[in-house]
């Protein structure tokens, strides 16, 4: 019973965000926030970043309650490597022909800053077309089109993400 109980805690310090380690954006976005999950991307081995999902009272998952996803890197990218990223990943999600996304290139190119290793983005979706894109707290973008939050956070937080694992430990599963 006690080992049961100390196991119990450790994982539970070890999902806690205290408010000093919280990215500050994510308290202006979401009321109450608290971390629901977490993960860590891994190609080959290597991390290429790492992911929390934060939910007003660390409530489930929802697109139609405020939330905010954090990906802190483990490697250095270009924006314009994440923006093609992004709309290869929403045509792979889609099933879409990357012509059918051309609208959203200068979108994305315009949204994602080149970040550093340790820098980190926050994204929230306070409408069902929009998103706001933070690098380490500062707005970058707010980005509006037809269904654009769905679409958008899909490529982490859906069935069909590359990682469904990593989806789901995000959303505490």
């Amino acid at each position: 019973m006690m080992k049961a109980a100390t196991a119990f805690l450790f994982a539970l310090s070890l999902s806690a965000v205290s408010a000093q380690d919280m990215p500050s954006e994510v308290a202006k976005i979401v009321p109450q926030p608290e971390m629901l999950g977490q993960s860590s991307t891994r190609i080959l081995g290597i991390t290429l970043y790492e992911g929390q999902l934060f939910t007003s009272q660390g409530a489930d998952f929802s697109y139609a309650e405020p939330f905010a996803l954090t990906l802190t890197y483990r490697r250095n990218f270009s924006g314009a490597a994440l923006a093609k990223a992004t709309i290869d990943e929403i045509a792979r999600i889609e099933g879409a022909d990357q012509s059918d996304l051309q609208s959203l290139i200068p979108l994305f190119e315009n949204c994602f800053p080149d970040v550093a290793k340790g820098e980190r983005i926050t994204a929230t979706g306070p409408k069902a077309n929009t998103i706001e894109v933070y690098k380490n707290g500062t707005r970058t973008c707010r980005a509006q089109d037809a269904g654009l939050r769905k679409r958008f956070f899909d490529i982490w937080l859906s069935a069909q993400s590359r990682d469904p694992q990593g989806a789901a430990q995000l959303k505490g599963s």
